[in-house]
């Protein structure tokens, strides 16, 4: 086993009812890679901050000091160690158990970063531009860029946005690829799969009523966005708001400093636009697709080629089979996403499955002409591609073993982790910032003392 500087970390576990259990699920599969490598691990329950149980958070940070961690982690999301906060403090700042209590430092590993990122961070978000609140980017940058947060990317185009935003400093982001996971490994597809499926959630709520002007902004990003005059829909939604007359933006809160921008944005991109895209391609595949997750076939706006045929499955019980019941896959990514990828084309492909995803350009980085073969660019190349594989069983199964190779060979758990704790390693000791700045008295009275002791 080979020998890592991080012997003790402590790890946030996830309510086992966040995203139908998919947070714990991968949570537990990290934690348990974690011990495999050797580390000892403090297991940090979220609950305890939501709201903050003073009487739990003072023990927790006891027996944390005498765990004495080398690091902190948030799984399966770093954003879920941003949530471990006190009470807010009189500028309305909640010091970080982690990062600013504790002075760990602590590995902030991101999904659809800044988005949500923000959602953690400012939530509970506004509903409307009425309930806005002010002064969000220095709040943000107040989080996240921490001289004690490492930033784990699996997306140099998230990275970019950060940066843009002060929300995180280059020196302070380890980029590494989406990894595969051990319950998907060395697994065999079944012989004679047939047909196409597609293994996702869709957001098909209605989505509420918020004036002419935002629903305008939102259909000329997407629009603009899959006309390809943006990188990603990010770009998209903040081209189109910046190009807003000032006095409109004011009234509308869509200043990034308000949080309300941020509310717009994470139910933008991550619930609609993901609804949207998935269905426009799933319904581009000139084929019958069976989808299993939660797609409602009767709702409005879904493709007549559509058929659900079971709903949602475990992540680490069902999804590997889910993964390989059909020749071919399609995976249409979160346009969370702008260079990176998601588990699961990796996960499909690890588990013997054959995946068809959406071109980024990490995919194909990482897994060179097999990644470009395995991803489509738009909805003509994906149709024609279906049309391809579905014939010829044998290219699906060589693109699909050389991509398993590659896997197998640099993009397992155990490898990727090893490479982010070398680099978080190396990047630990920033000098701290002053707890005696950041904790009020009330507060460092709760946390620093034992609470055996207490009466």
């Amino acid at each position: 086993m080979r020998l890592l500087p991080i012997r003790r970390i402590a790890i946030t576990t996830p309510p086992a009812h966040w995203f139908h259990g998919i947070a714990a699920d991968l949570a537990g599969i990290y934690r348990a890679e974690l011990i495999a490598l050797g580390i000892q691990v403090f297991d940090v329950p979220i609950d305890a901050f939501m709201p903050p149980d003073h009487s739990q958070i003072a023990r927790l940070t006891s027996a944390l000091r005498a765990f004495a961690p080398d690091m902190a982690m948030g799984l399966s999301h770093g954003s879920y160690a941003l949530i471990c906060r006190l009470p807010p403090q009189r500028d309305g700042m909640r010091p970080n158990l982690f990062t600013d209590v504790l002075d760990l430092p602590t590995i902030c590993l991101w999904d659809h970063a800044p988005v949500e990122l923000a959602d953690q961070v400012l939530g509970p978000l506004p509903a409307n531009a009425a309930q806005s609140r002010p002064d969000a980017l220095a709040e943000l940058r107040h989080a996240l860029n921490h001289p004690r947060l490492i930033h784990w990317s699996r997306d140099r185009g998230q990275s970019r946005v950060m940066m843009e935003l002060g929300l995180a400093a280059p020196d302070r982001i380890v980029h590494t690829p989406t990894p595969a996971l051990a319950p998907f490994l060395g697994l065999s597809a079944p012989r004679g799969a047939t047909g196409v499926g597609f293994v996702g959630h869709v957001y098909q709520a209605q989505v509420p009523s918020r004036g002419a002007c935002l629903d305008e902004l939102a259909s000329g990003a997407a629009s603009a966005w899959a006309d390809g005059a943006f990188p990603s829909l990010w770009d998209a939604l903040t081209g189109r708001v910046d190009a807003l007359p000032a006095d409109l933006r004011s009234q509308l809160r869509m200043s990034r400093d308000e949080t309300f921008f941020w509310s717009f944005a994470h139910r933008f991109i991550v619930h609609e636009a993901q609804t949207a895209s998935r269905l426009a391609a799933l319904g581009a595949a000139g084929v019958t697709v069976s989808c299993i997750g939660n797609l409602d076939t009767g709702a409005a706006g879904v493709p007549a080629n559509l058929i659900a045929t079971s709903g949602r499955v475990p992540f680490r019980d069902g999804l590997p089979e889910a993964l390989t019941r059909h020749a071919i896959v399609l995976d249409v990514l979160n346009p969370g996403f702008i260079e990176g990828y998601s588990h699961k084309p990796v996960l499909g492909f690890a588990a013997g499955g054959f995946v068809l995803a959406n071109r980024t350009r990490g995919f194909v980085e990482n897994f060179g002409e097999a990644g470009a073969a395995a991803t489509w660019t738009d909805h003509a190349d994906l149709a024609a591609k279906i049309d391809l594989y579905l014939s010829r069983p044998a290219l699906r199964g060589e693109i699909g073993d050389t991509i398993r190779a590659e896997i197998n060979a640099a993009h397992t758990l155990p490898d990727v982790l090893c490479r982010v704790f070398d680099a978080a390693w190396a990047l630990r000791g920033s000098p701290p910032r002053s707890r005696s700045r950041l904790i009020p008295g009330w507060a460092k009275r709760l946390i620093f003392r034992d609470p055996a002791r207490r009466r």
